[in-house]
């Protein structure tokens, strides 16, 4: 193995199998929400298992809605009145 074919320490860290399973969480999300086909959720989730580096992880991800730009159920629903009659 020659040393020009490894990555460089500065550029490329090792992904976890937290950090994979952090993805997939991030992955099945958006299936379920429907932003993803079962094909691209599938063809997703083996890309996940095979990353090998932290950089290759955020991939999957970059054209979804972070979490915090997500909206969320919006509860408890507004008030809107007495419903007393």
């Amino acid at each position: 193995m020659s040393t020009n074919s490894l990555p460089s320490k500065q550029s490329q860290v090792r992904a976890s199998d937290a950090e994979r399973e952090a993805v997939v969480r991030v992955i099945q999300q958006a299936g379920a929400e429907g932003r993803l086909t079962l094909a691209e959720t599938e063809e997703r989730l083996a890309g996940i298992y095979a990353a090998r580096f932290r950089n290759e992880l955020s991939t999957f991800t970059e054209d979804l809605p972070s979490e915090s730009r997500r909206p969320g159920p919006r509860w408890p629903p507004p008030y809107r009145g007495s419903r007393m009659t």
